[in-house]
């Protein structure tokens, strides 16, 4: 375990997971808050069910006020007459009711296969979501719906989550003032797009009025060079941000964020929390397991 102060709050490292402790500098001179980021949740089944041996060592890690992941799949619903041979990353509900088991609360739905089913894999996902009553952002049935925080209630104070992802998002994946999607951070010749740094902004800006903490999760696929090129020939280009998600990240701070997670094998820096390559977590251990 790797274990650094900053700022006089805690930030600890063990493997693939960041726990932070929150003492008494919030806003609202809430209690501190102890928050465990988890990487990606590229599940496509139950894990209780085909992994069940994991389940243990999953949830010996999750534990905490504020337990998140970024949910990097879309539910697909066979009721419903859909099947998975319709899309890539499809996962059933029950890989939505296993993360809330382990003791997620707070989730990002924003990301490149959050549109792999289309306008009905986002709204099964939104669905479910609702269903299981987990605070989640990132996604939505219109464009103002995937930009608005999720709030996530605790006896210590209420934490806001905002969700973004940018590079990779299938061409009408993106969501619309009429059309379901993602959040998506446009990102135009090394510099984000205005009118989304506007909006992503002021999400954050009234976030920061209503939380005590303020999560923003970025998921991000946007590199000086192709994302197969970088990450096939391991060029040393993965292991550092651009310059525009430097910038980037000073700016969501200034606009209210406390915590900002970055995935999608890319870091980014800036003077505040800056939780990076927690990639993986949950990879496909049911995948792998049914595989055999």
């Amino acid at each position: 375990m790797t274990t650094l102060s900053t700022g006089g709050r805690l930030l600890a490292a063990a493997g693939l997971l960041a726990i932070f402790s929150m003492p008494e500098t919030l806003r609202a001179q809430s209690p501190g808050f102890s928050v465990t980021l988890a990487g990606q949740s590229m599940i496509r089944s139950d894990i209780r069910a085909h992994a069940p041996s994991a389940v243990p060592a999953i949830t010996s890690l999750l534990k905490g006020d504020v337990i998140f992941t970024n949910f990097e799949a879309t539910i697909v619903d066979e009721g419903k007459g859909q099947s998975r041979q319709d899309g890539r990353f499809l996962s059933p509900p029950e890989a939505l009711d296993a993360l809330k088991a382990f003791g997620f609360n707070l989730v990002s739905l924003s990301n490149n296969h959050a549109w792999d089913l289309k306008v009905p894999g986002i709204q099964n996902t939104l669905q479910e979501a609702s269903r299981l009553n987990l605070a989640h952002a990132g996604i939505g049935n219109t464009l103002e719906e995937a930009a608005a925080p999720g709030y996530l209630h605790t006896p210590k104070g209420t934490v806001a989550l905002v969700a973004m992802a940018s590079g990779l998002i299938t061409p009408g994946g993106s969501a619309s003032a009429t059309r379901p999607g993602v959040n998506e951070l446009r990102v135009e010749s090394g510099k984000p797009n205005q009118e989304d740094t506007q909006r992503i902004l002021q999400s954050i800006r009234d976030a920061s009025k209503r939380a005590d903490l303020v999560v923003v999760y970025e998921h991000n696929h946007v590199f000086d060079k192709s994302f197969q090129t970088i990450m096939l020939e391991e060029l040393p280009e993965r292991l550092a941000p651009p310059d525009w998600l430097k910038k980037w990240t000073h700016a969501e701070i200034d606009a209210g964020a406390d915590i900002i997670v970055c995935m999608a094998r890319r870091f980014c820096t800036a003077s505040r929390f800056i939780a990076a390559g927690l990639s993986f977590t949950i990879w496909a251990i049911s995948f792998f397991k049914r595989r055999r």
